[in-house]
């Protein structure tokens, strides 16, 4: 069998760790916050070399240079994202810190046209609820 040193350990074994991964099932792909590292799909042509030529003037590895350009936009970005956040939140008759939460924590889920019906359904039965209580009083 062919078997090469491959930092520290051989070839062999991380191949069969992976045989042994795959035959069980589990995801291959890189969870970002156990790593640290977040895999991205290829560029295209035009935006490799766009991005390559960006690196060499910066004096910056490619992924160096991709990380601090990704940074850069998200904080051009960061109110608009914010701002989105806090209006589905309150779509969604929850607030911007549980939304913010659950989208951290890969719970959110997209809201379909039958939940946002159910939920406005809600609001609309609280305030009518809200409003005959007032008349009570």
């Amino acid at each position: 069998m062919f078997t090469a040193t491959v930092r520290g350990s051989t070839l062999a074994a991380k191949l069969s760790m992976l045989k042994k991964t795959i035959e069980h099932g589990e995801t291959t792909s890189m969870n970002p916050r156990r790593t640290g590292r977040l895999q991205i799909g290829a560029l295209s042509e035009f935006y490799e070399d766009l991005l390559r030529a960006d690196s060499f003037l910066a004096n910056n590895s490619i992924a160096g240079q991709g990380k601090s350009l990704l940074q850069s936009h998200l904080s051009q970005k960061e109110s608009k994202i914010k701002d989105r956040v806090a209006y589905l939140a309150k779509k969604r008759n929850v607030s911007f810190e549980e939304l913010w939460t659950q989208i951290q924590s890969g719970t959110a889920e997209q809201l379909t046209a039958d939940d946002y019906k159910e939920s406005q359904e809600e609001v609309d039965q609280l305030n009518s609820s809200r409003a005959t209580e007032e008349e009570d009083e």
